[in-house]
């Protein structure tokens, strides 16, 4: 890894020198490093006779790409564990009620994404009573839905605002022509839920990625 991450500040910095100087190590051992990672791939990283500044050959640029996606993954791995050391969760599990409005689901999604960019978020969408269904049986922690279906006896709530169904029905059914209009509009209450036994846990919450049914996006 460490000569990887020679190779990478060799190629920023455009020289063995400046690199050097910016990893606050000597010359000579910028070269060894490269030396050492050239012998070791079999390939030549640099083309170092037609000009004074190191130039990278095509197979250099190659390994360049691959560099860079490792010291990346090597990055996020870190900031992973900094997280867990500070007692963030390894994941997320929310389950979705599909009447939940998709847009406030996104913006909810991107803001925890924001706050805790190393959890990953598993997202998983029930209709009815599937939402308690998955937080009784310990396969989500946090669910999101309404009453109408849900027995939240032994569950933690807390209201998070409401969500307004319109019932309609084609101009030939029976409803349609009973004048009637009182049940045009029948608000529902959207609310959070988690089993309670979560809290001795901590409240904690915290992505990288999150997951549709388990599908890394």
């Amino acid at each position: 890894m460490d000569q990887l991450l020679v190779l990478l500040t060799v190629v920023e910095e455009g020289s063995f020198t400046a690199a050097a100087r910016r990893l606050q190590r000597a010359t000579s051992a910028i070269s060894y490093a490269i030396d050492t990672l050239e012998t070791q791939l079999g390939l030549p990283l640099f083309d170092r006779g037609t000009t004074r500044k190191p130039k990278l050959t095509h197979v250099g640029q190659a390994i360049v790409s691959e560099a860079e996606a490792v010291a990346h993954s090597v990055g996020t791995l870190r900031a992973r564990v900094r997280g867990l050391l500070e007692g963030l969760e390894s994941e997320v599990s929310l389950v979705v009620d599909t009447m939940y409005p998709s847009d406030q689901l996104v913006a909810v999604l991107n803001d925890f994404h924001m706050k805790f960019p190393t959890v990953p978020l598993r997202l998983l969408v029930q209709a009815l009573g599937g939402v308690e269904r998955l937080i009784r049986s310990g396969d989500a922690g946090i669910g999101i839905g309404g009453l109408m279906h849900m027995d939240s006896t032994g569950l933690r709530r807390i209201e998070i605002g409401g969500v307004t169904l319109i019932p309609v029905a084609a101009s030939s059914h029976p409803l349609a022509r009973t004048g009637d209009k009182s049940a045009a509009r029948a608000p529902t209450t959207s609310s959070l839920f988690y089993r309670i036994d979560l809290q001795a846990k901590g409240e904690t919450g915290a992505l990288s990625a999150w997951r549709p049914g388990g599908l890394v996006i």
